[in-house]
């Protein structure tokens, strides 16, 4: 799921620009970074996350680990976008908004089709 992520942004969205990935397969990352053209790679998120040329995340861990990484990247001062679920509990929700909040980034939990021109095309033709 990551790699459509990182190959959306790469080819699809013209306002941002891939600059890193991480991934804990080295071989995984490397791979993908070489495929995509992308110079920077890590193989944990805290690496990425210490980065302070990278303005935002976009969180493609396994749900478990979102509210980790939701708290790893607010309190890095990074926006991120969160694939869903954001968290297991409302509990962990609450806490997810909580340090969004506390350290003023932006938060978007989503769809990984959301901006998918096929999904878009189909919802025009729906509408």
């Amino acid at each position: 799921m990551g790699q459509v992520f990182a190959e959306q942004i790469a080819y699809r969205i013209t306002e941002a620009d891939l600059v890193a990935i991480a991934d804990v397969s080295v071989e995984q990352v490397q791979a993908v970074a070489k495929r995509l053209g992308v110079a920077k790679n890590y193989a944990h998120p805290n690496e990425l996350l210490a980065q302070t040329d990278i303005d935002a995340v976009v969180i493609v861990t396994p749900t478990g680990t979102h509210i980790e990484m939701v708290k790893a990247a607010a309190s890095a001062g990074k926006h991120f976008f969160c694939e869903k679920p954001l968290a297991l509990t409302v509990a962990g929700c609450d806490e997810a908004l909580t340090v969004v909040k506390q350290d003023g980034v932006k938060l978007q939990a989503g769809f990984m089709r959301r901006f998918d021109s096929a999904y878009h095309a189909a919802k025009k033709q729906i509408d």
